[in-house]
């Protein structure tokens, strides 16, 4: 994650911490740092430098493409303008032909990339579990409960429907709102 250039925020482990009312929002990683075995991104917030845990915000990818409503852009080629510069990340609320708009200022397709997260696979391609044979048995047991479970109560929703379909005398019930 050291080619990284911008996060989203997806967690915050504690309350506390100053990201925790910041989730969903993206910014640019100014440099990984590993402090007491952990990994840290510094971010660079308005031009302040904040620690956040690696595991609470997910790597964006820049894509070229055009942009959707709520989609986060990054401005890289900007034309002339006063109201945005290389680098600022923007959120369209419109698409229009050749471009986007905010807060009615049109920005051209040309003038930015999409940040998008990872595929979910890309995600999931990355976890791995540390679990001792103990725990990985008493995990199948309790995910054979569950299916067994989930085989009984389905079971017993098709009797339910059969005795209601019975007790209307074979008459599909539509309840009344």
């Amino acid at each position: 994650m050291e080619d990284v250039k911008y996060v989203k925020i997806v967690k915050a482990m504690k309350p506390t911490f100053w990201y925790s009312d910041k989730i969903g929002e993206v910014y640019e990683v100014y440099k990984v740092k590993n402090y007491d075995e952990l990994d840290y991104l510094v971010l660079n917030v308005e031009e302040n430098y904040y620690l956040i845990k690696k595991e609470d915000c997910v790597e964006l990818k820049q894509v070229k493409r055009p942009a959707k409503p709520g989609d986060y852009i990054l401005i890289t080629n900007p034309d002339f303008s006063y109201d945005y510069e290389k680098g600022d990340i923007l959120i369209p609320s419109r698409r229009l032909t050749g471009g986007v708009l905010i807060h009615k200022i049109f920005i051209s397709d040309h003038e930015y990339v999409v940040l998008e997260e990872p595929e979910e696979e890309e995600l999931t391609a990355t976890i791995t579990v540390d679990i001792n044979r103990e725990q990985l048995e008493k995990l199948l047991e309790n995910i054979g409960h569950l299916a067994f479970k989930v085989i009984e109560l389905e079971r017993r929703v098709e009797e339910l429907e059969k005795e209601e379909e019975e007790t209307l005398g074979g008459f599909p019930y539509e309840p009344y709102l």
